[in-house]
């Protein structure tokens, strides 16, 4: 009996499908000018816009929580960062499981051209990660990646695509926060970070979305025809907001198809 294509997607009978939701939050970090959906894009703003290795890198993993974010602990114990080694690379993703040594950098084993997800797999008492744990590029110098106090996981709105691999998203989710005062709003976009020369990406905006709000206020969009990154690339969702450090949310649905 055959399956369709998303349910060997979901359960991994096909090595060759993979399907799933990426997610990011920026917590009162969306600026008037172009920001990435993710972490490091708060009210400071730490981080605004995401920034790629110049080449494969080995990163750096840490934590802020020099007592608890490791051996003996009771916050977070091992992290599994996961990401691409090579646009060329013939998978459609690499992880690897670090071993936490508190405010005491862990080098990761494998190069990364990009971080694009960091998930918590051991704790100790508390269930999750005390201080911030971030990705940070040797050499480079820059966070690749970072996941906030007691979140658990990163929440990054982007996501690398190899040569050979493409992701078909078929619903795009947005959303901004404001408890009070006057209407902001936001402008979303959905864009494709062309990698095949990855010293000069070329990023073009594949969809938009605007929305506005005093409270909470989203908006899903579902394609019938799915929209279609072909990699090497990136699948990067942005905002512009019309004030500084309004809190912001993103998510697209997508099916990663190999060998195509």
């Amino acid at each position: 009996m055959g399956f369709p294509a998303e349910v060997k997607a979901s359960v991994g009978i096909s090595p060759s499908i993979k399907a799933g939701t990426k997610f990011g939050h920026a917590p009162s970090g969306m600026q008037v000018t172009r920001t990435t959906i993710w972490d490091r894009a708060d009210a400071t703003p730490t981080q605004q816009v995401m920034v790629l290795p110049t080449e494969a890198r080995i990163h750096n993993i840490a934590s802020t929580d020099n007592v608890n974010d490791k051996a003996g602990g009771t916050g977070a114990l091992t992290v599994r960062v996961y990401g691409l080694t090579s646009w060329d690379q013939r998978t459609h993703e690499t992880s690897e499981l670090v071993t936490l040594n508190g405010t005491t950098a862990v080098a990761t084993t494998n190069s990364y051209v990009i971080v694009h997800r960091m998930r918590i797999e051991s704790c100790g008492s508390t269930g999750w990660n005390t201080g911030t744990l971030t990705a940070t590029a040797v050499t480079d110098a820059t966070v690749s990646q970072q996941v906030r106090i007691g979140m658990g996981s990163s929440q990054s709105c982007f996501l690398g695509v190899p040569r050979g691999w493409r992701s078909m998203v078929y619903q795009w989710y947005v959303q901004v926060d404001k408890s009070s005062g006057s209407a902001q709003s936001a402008a979303f976009s959905i864009e494709d970070w062309e990698m095949s020369d990855p010293a000069n990406p070329v990023i073009n905006i594949r969809d938009q979305q605007g929305v506005q709000s005093t409270g909470v206020s989203s908006h899903t969009r579902d394609y019938k025809f799915p929209l279609r990154f072909t990699g090497p690339c990136v699948v990067h969702v942005s905002a512009v907001a019309s004030a500084a450090d309004l809190d912001g949310d993103s998510s697209f649905t997508h099916m990663l198809c190999g060998g195509i």
